[in-house]
Order: C-alpha cells, then structure tokens, then sequence
C-alpha cells in the first residue's frame, strides 16, 4: 500500500514523554468495488463496495527515547439489509509506547493467538482483542506478542488473555504457537508456513478449542492450510479449512484466487469459495466475485 508521510511540528511539553522534535503523520487508505454472485436459486449478480477506509497513524520521539505512537481508521459501512447503519466508523484505535522494552499498546490491540494461525484466514476464529492491553517484542529470530482484555470490557465476568510466539528461520520455514483464554472458553493453535525464493508459499496450522460455557461443553478441532505463488504482476492463492466437533465434521470450505497488478497501488481480483456451512447442508455452496482495488 503506498502511503504519504507528513512532518508535523509539535512543541515540546513540560511534562515526561513529552515531543521533543516532530511527529510524523502517516495517512493511507484503499477503496474497492466488486461484482458479486453465486449459486443459490435466482440469484442475479450484484455491484457492490468492498473496503472502502481511510487509516491515520502518528508517531512521535519522546524526550525518554522512546517512541509513542497513536492509531485510528475510519471505515465506511454499507448498511446492508438494514442490519448495520449506514456511516463512518472508527476502527483499530489504540495508542503506545515502543522502544528497546518492547511494544505496549493500548485499543484495538489484536491478540497473541494469530502466531499460530499459519493456515490461512478462512476460518477466522483469532479472537482480536478490542479496548485492551498488549506487550509485543522480539528476541533474535522468536516474536511474541501477549493481550489482556479486562473483566470490565469482555461482557462478563472473566478476562480474556492470549499469548503466542513464531519462530522464523533463514530456509524461510515459520513455526508458531498461540493461546487463548476467556472463562471456560480456551483455544490452543499450531501452524508452520514455509516461503521460496521462487515465490511459493506453504502454510498449515491446526486449531483445538473447548467452549465450556455451551451446554454439551463442544469440543473441536480445526485443519487450515494454504498455498500461494506469485509471479510477475500475478499471484494465486489456493486456501481451505476444515472443521469438525467431537470427530465429526461440521463444516468446510476451499478457496481459489488471482490477483493481477495493475499498478503499484491497484489491483483486480478474481475469486471462488466452495463451502459447506454445517452438517445439514445437503450440498456446497458457491459463491465468486470480482475485485477492483485502489490504495493510496
């Protein structure tokens, strides 16, 4: 994504972490529209707008040496079927101080149990962690990342708290682990991703949770994998998980995508999903689009 960096001139404060110098504004964004369908009965093909977002990030040397940064987006919503209001909201707001410590942040901080997702995004069970606290650093080759999300802010009674860490080697193999923890709920995942220099990308990951706040306290266990290649102003991506409770499965789905560069900073895409939604579903379900994308 190709983003515009502006100097701004802040005067120094007489207090600690204080800007001592400048602060440096990042603005990027992207907007996409697509032409969607599938294959349910009398189904038509639709135009519609994908991401359309705009993200400002700030960051400023303090007079301790250290670096406090701020963070927000402003996405606007479609309102679609009347189930989402039609607008602007924000997103990914969080602020933090980074330095040879680490990284802690304070928002929309994301969790620790991405690490070991390696096998994709289809089934996109990474918890996030939204108003909470997050410490991230590295050490050599090993990057971890942790999260709390306070009682107060997860709905109940319980914190929610997540840790993981990858380990990236230099034949381009990743391995990764992540955990996660909310009252009776808790996710575990293991991944290894595997890149070339020809441009081919591996990855798997497997993921066990239990939900103990469900009545029959469900058990399962879930396989992602994915495959990527890229070539010239080409890349394909081939990814598909599949989930099952208790031994049995419950749900599936592939996926089959191509992205042409037009320009450094836009993009068509042309994709295919084929999934099953749970164990009642008599056949597949299939649905495809056409992406055009311009980031800025």
């Amino acid at each position: 994504m190709k983003k515009t960096l502006i100097a701004i001139s802040v005067a120094a404060l007489a207090v600690p972490f204080t800007a001592t110098a400048e602060s440096n504004l990042t603005v990027s964004g992207v907007v996409q529209i697509q032409v969607a369908g599938d294959d349910t009965d009398d189904s038509e093909l639709t135009l519609s707008r994908g991401d359309v977002r705009i993200n400002f990030a700030a960051d400023t040397e303090l007079n301790s040496g250290l670096t406090g940064y701020g963070n927000v987006q402003l996405e606007a919503e479609d309102g679609v079927g009347g189930n989402v209001a039609q607008g602007v909201v924000s997103d990914s707001v969080k602020v933090g101080v980074k330095g040879d410590f680490g990284d802690l942040s304070l928002g929309d901080v994301g969790s620790g149990y991405g690490k070991g997702l390696k096998g994709g995004d289809l089934y996109d069970k990474d918890p996030g962690n939204n108003e909470g606290i997050a410490y991230s650093n590295s050490f050599g080759a090993v990057n971890m990342k942790a999260s709390l999300k306070l009682a107060g802010n997860t709905g109940d009674d319980d914190a929610a708290f997540s840790i993981g860490a990858d380990y990236g080697m230099d034949n381009g193999l990743t391995l990764g682990a992540g955990m996660f923890s909310h009252g009776d709920e808790s996710r575990t995942a293991l991944g290894a991703s595997y890149s070339m220099d020809s441009g081919l990308g591996l990855g798997i990951s497997l993921e066990s949770f239990t939900d103990g706040a469900n009545a029959a306290e469900a058990e399962g266990q879930v396989i992602g994998a994915t495959a990527s290649y890229a070539t010239g102003d080409w890349s394909f991506a081939g990814k598909m998980y599949s989930h099952s409770d208790d031994g049995d499965a419950v749900a599936s789905k592939i996926r089959v995508e191509a992205t042409k560069a037009l320009a450094s900073d836009m993009s068509i895409n042309f994709r295919i999903n084929s999934y099953t939604e749970d164990a009642t579903d008599a056949n597949d379900k299939m649905d495809y689009r056409v992406l055009l994308s311009k980031t800025f």
